[in-house]
């Protein structure tokens, strides 16, 4: 470790950092708590990560399965799949997207439940009607429809 740090130490001796000024219109930013991003903007990037990462984006990547599936209908033609049916380790892009949609749909809907909870107290009675009805709404929604999905996907799931 002794010698990692004293390679370190030769080279920043030998090299030297730039000396950036990071400005912005009104001048120097005076302290690190100015260039934080705000609470809606932290809320998107994980909302969007989290989009991401249920939808198998990392599996995608690294398998590269079609978009969709197809199969070949009774008549002989051909017609697009969205659900790799009967495979419960393998997925279309499409499949994995329109899942995760409906698990960030239902995860907005606990939020917007989560907030009309906490606007029982206030005065406000129609916001909080609206945030418990839209997010009961949701949550209703993404649990039907990630029922069918797996109903499409497994065909015997819960008989």
């Amino acid at each position: 470790m002794e010698f990692i740090v004293s390679v370190y130490g030769l080279l920043f001796k030998v090299l030297r950092p730039p000396n950036l000024q990071s400005s912005r219109k009104g001048g120097n930013f005076s302290s690190l708590h100015e260039m934080m991003p705000s609470k809606g903007a932290i809320f998107i990037l994980i909302l969007a990560s989290y989009f991401l990462i249920t939808g198998g984006v990392i599996y995608d990547v690294i398998n590269e399965p079609p978009s969709l599936g197809y199969e070949v209908a009774p008549n002989g033609r051909t017609r697009s799949v969205p659900f790799m049916v009967g495979r419960i380790n393998g997925q279309y892009i499409i499949e994995g997207l329109s899942s995760s949609m409906m698990f960030v749909l239902g995860g907005l809907g606990l939020i917007a439940l989560l907030k009309g909870n906490e606007l029982s107290g206030s005065g406000v009675k129609g916001t909080r009607i609206s945030y418990l009805v839209g997010g009961g709404l949701l949550v209703f929604i993404a649990y039907t429809s990630v029922f069918f999905f797996m109903k499409s996907k497994l065909p015997g799931y819960l008989n």
